[in-house]
């Protein structure tokens, strides 16, 4: 049987939520261009300049800014850091490819735009974490009551009732964030912690936010998994060895629907397969589940989403997910050949 369900400890994030801002200001963020935009444009503006400073001192090291920022959003998550330090903005540099030589005097120098732009959030958002504890209560809410039971019916599905006991990382800190692109989550590495957008309502009828959470936690769930069994982990450039993250969605939304947290499948079996087939599209676009990490690439959300219903509904069984997710690869090698 699998280990119980995560523990999890909700944190609202100020800091992060300034480095994701920033990060959008100096390189975007992924879906922003279709979701909108930073809500406080006034702030937006502000923040510029000293973005623009980080962004200069960057171009002067060999390090890649969309990199380094990755790398300070999952340094300041592991150190449960409340603010951003010279300590940390250098451990993200080096993480990122900086050369020794120049990364302590670099960080003094980011650390000091960061100042500035901590102190222009202040000034204009004085309440930040109170409101982000607010905009998070329903996603909670939500995710308490319906979340425990889908996470052992997950564990179980995944392994074939086979389940590691460690395989559920507990606890786990839930860190809320400003929502900037109409929803986004990911796992923070080298940590048991994730991030995600505190949205106030679903942005999907088909998929509400708390399956969001559940879907992020089961990514960290695998990683830190593949981490401890990487000799298993080797199969093609994918650092996750199978591709885990397309072949979770249909996984999570099978048990949702079969625990009532979704709506009923119709008893048409032709509409009840369309159904399955257009959430499954939804969750794959709003759960950013097509990554570089899996072999898919440039192909449009609705045919991924056929390929990987038809996979589960015909293929899976009642296979170990390791097991299934083998039988998908040929299927997603041969969707990118055609493209």
């Amino acid at each position: 049987m699998p280990g119980p369900s995560p523990q999890l400890r909700w944190e609202p994030s100020a800091t992060l939520s300034l480095i994701r801002m920033m990060q959008r200001l100096c390189h975007g963020l992924p879906g922003q261009a279709a979701l909108g935009a930073v809500e406080d444009e006034v702030l937006s503006q502000a923040l510029q300049e000293p973005v623009d400073s980080i962004t200069t001192r960057l171009l002067s090291t060999p390090v890649q800014p969309s990199d380094f920022w990755s790398r300070l959003l999952d340094e300041i998550a592991a150190n449960e850091s409340g603010r951003v330090t010279a300590g940390n903005l250098e451990v993200a540099l080096l993480g990122a490819g900086d050369s020794k030589l120049q990364s302590d005097q670099t960080a003094a120098s980011l650390e000091r735009d960061f100042s500035t732009a901590v102190t222009l959030v202040q000034a204009r958002l004085p309440r930040q974490s109170d409101q982000l504890r607010l905009r998070y209560a329903p996603m909670r809410q939500a995710y308490e009551a319906y979340a425990p039971g889908l996470i052992r019916q997950i564990g179980n599905r995944v392994w074939n009732g086979q389940a590691p006991d460690d395989w559920w990382p507990s606890p786990v800190t839930v860190y809320a964030v400003s929502p900037l692109v109409g929803g986004a989550a990911d796992v923070c590495a080298g940590s048991n912690s994730v991030w995600i957008e505190a949205m106030l309502t679903d942005v999907s009828p088909l998929v509400p936010e708390w399956l969001r959470l559940v879907y992020t936690l089961a990514i960290l769930a695998v990683e830190q998994h593949t981490r401890s069994h990487a000799s298993s982990a080797s199969t093609g450039d994918n650092p996750l060895g199978l591709p885990w993250s397309v072949g979770l969605v249909p996984l999570i939304l099978e048990q949702a629907a079969i625990l009532e947290c979704l709506p009923r499948l119709p008893e048409h079996v032709r509409d009840a397969h369309q159904q399955f087939v257009d959430t499954v599209a939804e969750a794959l676009r709003l759960w950013n589940a097509v990554t570089p990490r899996d072999v898919i690439s440039g192909i449009p959300t609705e045919v991924v989403a056929e390929v990987i219903a038809n996979w589960w509904l015909q293929d899976a069984g009642d296979q170990a997910m390791p097991q299934a997710l083998r039988q998908l690869l040929p299927r997603l090698s041969a969707m990118t050949e055609v493209s």
